[in-house]
């Protein structure tokens, strides 16, 4: 882009013109003979005078109309109202494109106005806590707007809450007739901090609500703030991420009949459900731009001439991850291990703190109960259940605790079976539910990440089906429990057993990944990427050596 207005400037200063005659050595010939008038160095002409180039553009348009110079080739002998040249690239208006004044919008609002003014409009914020249908929560900050008519969530405030949406396309109109069209919603709980008000919300998604707020830091330390009220967002003086917006469906509802004035040429305090509120007008000189309504701007030319660039270009083998999934894959690389028998000894990945897990053991034997019981109907069956079992102990997948280990156990994880009677392999298959909630409201699965997709997507694999005359599928056998989990964590991994009603109940730590964790899919193909990659210079060939995934392997594995 720099090469192609370099090109245009420098034939917009010789004179260019709609004309069918060749002009392609018209600046080699005549650029030597040029003076400038800025600097009145010869041998450059003003478009290329560094000094004048400098100069912003007001800068410059001062000096050409202090000189009574065309604003259109910079020459002295006519006005621009009778100059030949061409009018502005930018704005098609009668000036040089060097003097055109371009009003720039740096945060993408709907409405926004670059000025400096000794006012600034505070708008009203809280911190709120969202809860997602699958447990997790977290706490982000929320926008009060009675303008609106929707409520809005961010993509960020998703992943960290790792939210099902559903699909919904909606196109909101904002301010000037803009629009933007959401293709998702979600339905959360929201909860005031003190736990004292809750709401269920149906919100659309969005990539970006509005920029920070407040635009920059106030000074509150002059404030006569009272000191018997509890503020809902305690750090509404501070720039802050926008995350939820509450439009007028809740806005209303929320708000009280309190409100409080703190002193002249200050906000106010107003009071509502998520606590007290501070919105409005104070004096205080403000450069940063307004904001109004919800909506994003238009790309400019740069991004939109980056998009097409993107869509001609190859995918990249680096995936878009985001930050809570590269500390995912970071904490997977610093913490495997290879065991004596070559095989990987991986990590659980916890999102948070594991200690908020409750008491677990009461409920697996509740349910290893229940399964007897089924069982007890069905010898055949019971038989393999059984079989399983023993099978799953015999080869070392599990070990059986000693009194003085159950004090270490963390979680006990409830488990049944499934049958598939069509099956020529596994006609019985063993669920572990690490979804079962224990005494705090949590389970094993709320506190880890499932994370980042490591296999192509189902539709890439078939499509590279067709490329080769010849493919071959293959199948990992008992592909989890290849895989050992350190002895740390194993604890995590507790079960209650017996093979008879009539034995007395044992307990039991799976030593190695379990099918039913949420990290396990993530935990079990990592591993074979990391193979991979660590094998493809011995073995080029097999481990392919941009160490991608194998399309003719039906597990989303590699070439082994």
């Amino acid at each position: 882009m720099k090469c192609l207005e370099q090109r245009f400037l420098t034939l917009e200063a010789i004179g260019w013109e709609k004309t069918k005659k060749p002009i392609t050595c018209a600046s080699a010939g005549t650029e030597s003979q040029y003076v400038c008038n800025f600097c009145e160095k010869p041998n450059h002409a003003i478009y290329k005078c560094t000094q004048f180039l400098k100069k912003t553009v007001a800068e410059r348009l001062n000096w050409v109309q202090k000189n009574q110079l065309c604003v259109k080739c910079f020459k002295r002998d006519h006005t621009a109202k009778n100059c030949q040249r061409r009018d502005c690239v930018k704005c098609n208006k009668g000036h040089n494109t060097l003097l055109h004044l371009e009003i720039k919008s740096e945060a993408k609002t709907a409405a926004s106005a670059n000025s400096s003014q000794n006012t600034y409009v505070l708008l009203a914020t809280a911190l709120v806590t969202i809860k997602g249908n699958n447990g997790q929560m977290g706490e982000f900050r929320a926008l009060l707007d009675s303008g609106s008519q929707v409520n809005v969530i961010s993509e960020r405030a998703l992943k960290i809450l790792d939210l099902k949406v559903t699909k919904s396309e909606l196109q909101i109109n904002g301010i000037g007739g803009r629009t933007q069209t959401s293709k998702a919603r979600v339905n959360v709980m929201l909860t005031s901090q003190d736990n004292k008000f809750n709401t269920r919300l149906e919100a659309i998604v969005l990539t970006h609500i509005v920029a920070d707020q407040p635009a920059q830091s106030i000074d509150t330390s002059r404030w006569k703030l009272p000191k018997n009220i509890t503020l809902a967002d305690p750090n509404f003086d501070k720039t802050g991420r926008i995350d939820i917006l509450l439009g007028a469906e809740h806005y209303f509802e929320i708000m009280q009949d309190k409100h409080v004035s703190i002193g002249k040429g200050l906000p106010r305090l107003q009071e509502t459900k998520l606590g007290w509120i501070v919105a409005g007008k104070l004096r205080q000189e403000s450069k940063s731009q307004s904001t109004c309504a919800v909506l994003t701007e238009e790309d400019k030319v740069d991004q939109q001439i980056s998009k097409f660039w993107e869509l001609d270009s190859f995918p990249s083998n680096t995936p878009c991850l985001s930050p809570l999934e590269k500390r995912c894959e970071q904490y997977f690389v610093q913490n495997i291990q290879m065991a004596c028998d070559k095989k990987f000894i991986v990590r659980i990945p916890f999102l948070e703190d594991a200690s908020s897990l409750g008491e677990s053991r009461d409920l697996a034997t509740r349910r290893l109960f229940c399964l007897e019981k089924r069982l007890s109907r069905d010898p055949e069956t019971k038989a393999s259940y059984v079989q399983f079992m023993k099978e799953y102990e015999a080869l070392g997948h599990m070990k059986e605790m000693h009194t003085k280990e159950i004090a270490r156990s963390r979680y006990f994880i409830p488990h049944h079976c499934v049958m598939k009677p069509d099956s020529s392999t596994t006609k019985l298959r063993v669920v572990f539910d690490a979804s079962a909630v224990t005494s705090s409201g949590k389970s094993l699965n709320d506190l880890m990440h499932k994370g980042p997709t490591v296999q192509s997507s189902i539709f890439s694999i078939l499509l590279r089906f067709r490329m080769h005359k010849y493919v071959f599928t293959a199948d990992i056998e008992k592909m989890y429990r290849q895989i050992w989990v350190n002895p740390e964590d194993q604890y995590y991994q507790t079960i209650v057993w017996r093979n008879d009603p009539s034995e007395d109940l044992r307990n039991y730590r799976l030593k190695t990944v379990t099918y039913g964790a949420k990290a396990a899919p993530y935990l079990a193909t990592k591993c074979l990427q990391y193979l991979a990659q660590k094998g493809k210079r011995e073995y080029p060939a097999g481990a392919d050596a941009e160490g991608r995934h194998d399309s003719k392997c039906t597990t989303g594995g590699y070439h082994l």
